[in-house]
């Protein structure tokens, strides 16, 4: 549902992709525009008894399947629009989620984006004009991906 945008309509717009669960849950629609979307992650995780309330700046949460304390730390993000909501698949592991809100990295103010790199999971999403791809040979789509690839490690995102 919805449709997947440039990441500059992303940007402009404060757009969200959330799964369809999340969709359901809370009665969400694409369009529908939210005041504030405050999600959690986990910081940290330890055998029981492991950790105290001094070790989480967030809440402390024991996990039923596999008995480990997790440290959930919330994140809120301000005036986005749903512009899209997808199909989840199955969770594997309870640090990474297996379904994330999908978003433009510069929806995130400096201390967010500080904060998520130093305590939590984030996924570099790129996407291609295929237009600019050679379409030559195989090996010359190689070496231009690679060509992308090299200056992307190479730009400072700060």
């Amino acid at each position: 549902m919805g449709e997947w945008k440039t990441h500059e309509e992303v940007h402009a717009e404060r757009g969200i992709y959330i799964p369809l669960d999340i969709a359901s849950t809370t009665g969400a629609e694409v369009g529908d525009k939210i005041e504030h979307l405050t999600f959690t992650y986990t910081s940290e995780r330890s055998l029981p008894g492991g950790m105290s309330e001094e070790d989480c700046a967030g809440e402390i949460i024991e996990g039923e399947e596999f008995r480990l304390m997790y440290c959930q730390i919330p994140l809120t993000l301000d005036n986005v629009t749903i512009l899209g909501i997808y199909e989840p698949w199955p969770q594997g592991n309870p640090v990474l989620a297996a379904n994330p809100i999908y978003t433009t990295w510069t929806i995130l103010d400096e201390k967010q984006q500080t904060t998520l790199i130093d305590n939590d999971h984030v996924y570099l999403g790129v996407t291609v004009d295929r237009t600019l791809l050679p379409t030559s040979s195989i090996s010359a789509a190689e070496d231009w991906l690679e060509i992308v690839a090299n200056d992307m490690q190479k730009t400072n995102l700060r």
